[in-house]
Formats: C-alpha cells, structure tokens, sequence
C-alpha cells in the first residue's frame, strides 16, 4: 500500500538492469552415450506446459495428468490458455522478478573492491577449458534431476521450463552463477543448521537462491527483503521487526527461522512441497483459488495454468538450482567467493549504541565487510538502547579486539564526531516518528488534521513536490 511517513526520512534505491559484461565462450554439446528408453519419455507437467499443448493436446491431457476433478473444469483450462499459448520457460523468464534477483548481484559492492576468490584448485581438475560452455541432451538433464528427485521429499521433474531455467543459470547468467555458488559457502551452513532444527528437507536451502540469488540485501519492487525476501506484514507476523534503523528481514539468521517457520506452517496447510513453494511466492489466497479453478486438485503442475504468471516460473526456477548447485561442475561452473569465508565469521553481542564508523576507525574493520556482514543496520549503527541487545558479525580476526577494548570502543568518537550523545539523540528522534498508509479518499489535509500537523510539513518529511496522493 501506499505509505506516508509522518516526520521521517525516506530514502530511495533507483533499481536498473546490470549491464552483463560477455566473455569469450564456446558452446559445447557433449552427448548422452547411455540413452534409456525411459529418460526420453514425455512428462505428465509437458503436457501442461509445453506452447499450444492445452490447445492442441487435450486428449493426451487427459489421459496423461491423474486429475480427479480436472476433468469437469476443462473450459476453465481454455480461458487460460491466452495466458500460457507463448510459454517455453522464455516468456516467464524475460520479466521473471527471479531474473532480476539474480541480476541484483552485479551491483554488491563487496564484489566490486578486488576481493574475489575463483576455486582455482577445482578448475584445474576441470575437464573443460576456460570459456567453453558445456550443453546436454534432455535425457542427461532428466536422468540427473532424477537421481536428485530420488534423494529429497520435494518432487523434481524435468520438463522445458525447469530446462529454460537450467539454460539461464547454466549459460546467460554464468557470472552471476558463479557469485551465487560462493555466497553458498557463507551461508547455506547456516540456513541448513535452521533447516535442520526444524526439520525441514535441506534442499529447501535451494528456495534463497531462487528468491534473492543469496543476496542479504536484495530488495524488490514491491516491498520484500532478504535472503527470503519478506514482505512486512509476513514478516512482522513472523517476529521480523522494522524500524527506521534496523529491518530484521536483512538480518540472514533472523530471516531464516522466520523462513522455516513460514514454511512449516504452509506445509501444515497444503502437505505437498511444491504446493508450499507456489504459496511462498504468491501467498496462500492466490494457491486457492487455484486450486478450487483446478476443480481442487492439489497437484502444483494440476494447479499450474490457474496460478500468477511469476509463480508459474517459481517451482521451475527452484528445480533449477537444484540441479544447477548440484552439477555446476558439469557445466563448468566454479565458486566466485567474496573474500570471506563461512568460518572467518564470528558473533559479537553490543549492548550500547555502536556505529560502524567506531569499529572501523578504531580496530580497522572494512566498512564494506561490516556492511556486507551486517545488511540489517540500515544506517550503520548499532542502537542498542534501554537494555536492547543486538548480535554483530565481524571477522573473526578483529573477535578479540572487540571483546578486550569493548569498554574503549562505546567511549570512541570517530573522526566524523559521531559520538554517542548525538547517536541517541538521533535514535530518540527516529523513533517518535510514524508510518501511516493512504487509504482510499485520503488527502493530505485530512491526514494533516488527523496527526496535528500541517500540509507542508508532510510535504517536506515525504519528499512531495505536489499535494496529490494515491492509495497504494
């Protein structure tokens, strides 16, 4: 919805389309020498899925796809097939928000200052040169994906969308592939310690990389954040706090149980995984409603045709990486990590008012890797204030230089004179401002006279150049 902000500061990312840069490559099909017979057949989702095949291939619709009630909707299925009749997997992939969370690491900063690390020791064992792109027949991606489905409660199939999406990974996106597969090694130890607490299939770890490509900081046009990308009413249910200083949804380990418990509870719900992830993405309601057009069939591929365009995209992509994180080498695809490693990390617990600038003027810590780090703290401070405390992650290197100067360290002014007087008075100040929505027939006056403030006052804390607003 649309939100006015009384008395508070607003500041805007502009989000733009990487530029990504090509490199010389070379296409390489490599061909599938054990062939079997049961590796080629068509799939019951092909069906559903594949260009004009609800037009063209009704009768193999129904006699392929077990769907109980199915059947007694079919020109519901017709009404939808204007939605579907272009779809290869490219069509959802071109504006696909799971392309654009992928493209957002181009722009990680931390990628940028010369600290990236290619896993030179496995790409020397690698049987392909630098630059050659290894392709496969249909039958090698099936028969892979296979012997994954095999391993995991999560059903994964092999149809042209899972392959249009292996391709996006696999090829069109190889660097930012390969940024992905090194951010893996700084936090999927920890999302699968949650996942496993919870008891939830460690493969749902996969489900942070189709929805932030394992950017902590990733944000959306609508509104979600994080590694799981939270919208802030989910995640407000879900003990995700947000102020104008600290949004948990940054926060990789709050966000993570937050995840699994989100995920447990959907489960509850639907008993089937694939349902679960369609319900992560568009929300229950939207799952619904597909379910009752599909005659109530609970079958994610049964519910396809009926579900938004992105969420039709969504359990692809999810197979996807999948595969993709478990075959990268076949593809020859490497870890491109970011200068830090899982175990260079360690927690710290601050209990006064901190900033970043006082860490790194003091100790040395890289801003940059303070913020990489600790994606939360919007503004870089630390407002631990009236008993409230918060965990930090630093290098593990600088570990006991926090722990033995601490006392030091809340005293320090930085050069900037960021001291702890004006931090607290800059919390105070944030934190008796509020955020109301527009609703319908609201204007600024009438919100003016409802907080006892006046129109340009809300003009200037909101960045407005003209009195007119909009519900969201």
């Amino acid at each position: 919805m649309k939100r006015i902000i009384i008395a508070t500061i607003v500041s805007i990312l502009a989000l733009c389309q990487p530029r990504v840069f090509s490199q010389n490559t070379q296409k390489i099909q490599i061909p599938d020498t054990t062939l079997q017979q049961a590796d080629t057949t068509r799939l019951p989702s092909d069906s559903v899925l594949t260009e004009d095949s609800l037009e063209k291939d009704l009768p193999s619709f129904r006699d392929t796809v077990v769907l109980p009630r199915l059947l007694s909707v079919m020109g519901r299925i017709n009404d939808s097939i204007h939605k579907t009749r272009n779809f290869h997997g490219h069509l959802l992939i071109s504006d696909s928000p799971l392309v654009h969370a992928l493209d957002s690491l181009a722009y990680v900063k931390f990628y940028k200052k010369g600290f990236l690390l290619m896993d030179s020791a496995s790409m020397k064992k690698s049987k392909f040169r630098p630059g050659q792109i290894p392709t496969y027949p249909d039958s090698v991606y099936a028969k892979r994906i296979a012997a994954l489905n095999v391993e995991t409660p999560i059903e994964l199939v092999y149809n042209k969308p899972v392959k249009a999406f292996i391709h996006l990974y696999a090829d069109k996106r190889r660097l930012l592939t390969e940024k992905v597969l090194g951010l893996s090694e700084i936090y999927f130890p920890m999302i699968e310690q949650v996942l496993d607490r919870f008891n939830l299939p460690l493969e749902l770890k996969y489900l942070a990389v189709v929805e932030s490509a394992l950017n902590p900081a990733a944000g959306s046009n609508k509104g979600a954040k994080g590694l799981w990308q939270f919208m802030y009413g989910t995640g407000k249910v879900y003990g995700l706090k947000v102020t104008s200083m600290v949004d948990d949804r940054y926060d990789p380990y709050k966000a993570t149980v937050a995840a699994c418990e989100h995920l447990k509870d959907l489960y509850d719900i639907y008993g089937n995984w694939s349902l679960v992830l369609a319900a992560y993405n568009s929300g229950a309601g939207n799952v619904n409603r597909a379910i009752r057009r599909a005659g109530g069939a609970k079958n994610y591929w049964a519910i396809w045709p009926f579900l938004p365009r992105e969420t039709r995209g969504y359990v692809p992509a999810f197979i996807a990486v999948n595969y993709i994180m478990n075959y990268a080498p076949e593809h020859n695809l490497f870890p491109m990590r970011p200068g830090i490693f899982y175990y260079d990390i360690d927690t710290v617990t601050v209990d006064q008012v901190l900033s970043f600038g006082q860490l790194h003027e003091l100790f040395g810590i890289p801003l940059d890797e303070l913020k990489f780090l600790n994606p939360q703290f919007k503004m870089g401070i630390i407002p631990a204030v009236n008993g409230k405390t918060y965990v930090l992650r630093i290098p593990r290197q600088f570990a006991d230089d926090f722990l033995n100067n601490e006392k030091a360290l809340y005293a320090f002014k930085t050069k900037k004179g960021l001291a702890r007087d004006k931090m607290l008075a800059e919390i105070k100040k944030i934190g008796n401002r509020n955020i109301i929505y527009v609703r319908r027939g609201d204007n600024l006056g009438t919100i003016a006279r409802r907080n006892h403030v006046y129109i340009r006052q809300l003009m200037r804390w909101n960045g407005l150049r003209s009195s007119r607003i909009y519900p969201g």
